[in-house]
Parts: C-alpha cells; structure tokens; sequence
C-alpha cells in the first residue's frame, strides 16, 4: 500500500496588511523573488515590517524588500513543507494570475509559523503538484551574466544587486566574494543573500542614464528584473570602464 506525506496547505483569508507585521516572530526565514530567470533571496530573520504609500517594507539586518500591496490577490501557507526530511513551512503571496509574486521559506523549523499562522481563517487549498524539472540551462563560458558577476568578484567593489519585478523590488549591498556554477546557473551566496542567474537569461548588460547602474537584458534587448548599482560612484568598476559588456 502506497503511503502519501500529511499536508496542509490553506489559502488564509486575511489581507497582507495583517499577515505581514508576524514575520519577525518567526525567526530565519528566506525572501525569494523571481522573475525570467533571477531568483534573488535574502536570508535571516525580519527584524520589522514598515506600511507606506501602498507599500509594505521588509527591513532588517538580513532584509531589504519593498511589496506593492496592490499586487496581492491570495495568500498560501504551506504548514508541511518539507525539504528531505526538514520541516520548512512556506507562506507565498500571490498576484492575479496565481502565480508568487513573493514567497517566505522559513528556516528554523515549524513551530513559530504554526503559532503565528494557525489560527488565521482559512480554506483548504490543494498540494502544490510537482513541478516539471526544467531542462537545465547551458552555462557557456562566455555568458554575459556569468562574465560580469565574474568581474565583479575581481573588482573587490562594493554593489548593490537588485531584482526588480512585478509589485515586488529586493536589493543586496556587499562585495560579490564568490562566484559558482551550478546546474546551469551562476550563483553568488553569502550568509544572508542568494542570487541564482540561469545561463542565457542576460543576453547583454545596459547603461541606464545613470551611468552607474546597469540593466541585464533579454535577446529581445529587454529589461529582465535585474540591476547592478555601483555604490561609489567614483570607483572603477569593471562594468564601468566601456562597453565590454
């Protein structure tokens, strides 16, 4: 007889003005927000949670983040998600078309979340089916995302990279220590931030008019959501020395 896992996922009828304010009790946790082909994370506890302007800001230490409230139309708790054998429950906030517009991993196990979350109105929602392994992207050795991650490594500069999406902006500040390759991605991880670039996803780098800023561009010539900031404007960062890129 086939044994299927528990699960308990609900869609919570509460608004995000009041669902939000719980993240600080919950501990570590990751923001992730992703869009054509950027998955941008940071990691660590939120230490408050700051409404203005239609907004709501993600502020702490280990967070940066900024949702337009508009951009919310449902909001999923998973209580019973797991990674192996690993209790990480999630909380996702959806826009229109069902689809994350942010979502919370939590890191440091289930009990917080069932505290915070347990007593919420909610309905039942269906599992979440497993979802296709994408094929997994070529990383060639000359990928323009790859390339200038890369020459940021070797800058030793200080930056800022930010994601940019729909009804949702996330930035790091920090020094681009490492540079990996993985399953197709170039992945830059510290402690409290994760920035993983599917290989093809920048087919070339922009200069915006602030000329220390730059846009990663579709084939199409595109923006797709991700930026990179030069935090002193008088350093000579590799991106900023020419049109290499």
């Amino acid at each position: 007889m086939e044994l299927h896992a528990q699960t308990d996922r609900r869609r919570l009828d509460s608004a995000p003005e009041a669902i939000l304010p719980l993240l600080p009790t919950l501990g570590r946790l990751m923001a992730i927000g992703k869009h054509k082909g950027v998955t941008h994370e940071r990691i660590g506890p939120v230490e408050q949670v700051v409404f203005a302007d239609g907004c709501a800001r993600l502020e702490g230490a280990a967070h940066a983040g900024e949702l337009d409230l508009s951009s919310v139309r449902t909001i999923s708790a998973d209580f019973t998600a797991m990674m192996g054998d690993r209790a990480m429950p999630r909380l996702a906030l959806e826009g229109a078309d069902g689809e994350p517009v942010l979502s919370f991993v939590m890191l440091d196990g289930r009990e917080a979340f069932d505290r915070a979350f347990g007593d919420v109105p909610g309905r039942p929602a269906d599992p979440l089916a497993p979802a296709p392994r994408p094929a997994q992207a070529a990383l060639d050795d000359d990928d323009p995302g790859f390339l200038l991650l890369d020459a940021l490594r070797q800058s030793e500069e200080t930056v800022e990279l930010i994601l940019e999406a729909r009804g949702f902006r996330q930035r790091w500040r920090g020094k681009v220590g490492t540079v990996s390759r993985a399953m197709g991605f170039s992945n830059v991880m510290t402690e409290t931030f994760h920035l993983h670039l599917r290989g093809g996803a920048v087919a070339r780098w922009g200069r915006e008019n602030d000329a220390g800023r730059l846009a990663a561009l579709d084939s199409h010539g595109l923006p797709i959501g991700l930026f990179i900031v030069a935090v002193d404007a008088a350093s000579q960062l590799p991106l900023l020395q020419g049109e290499a890129w």
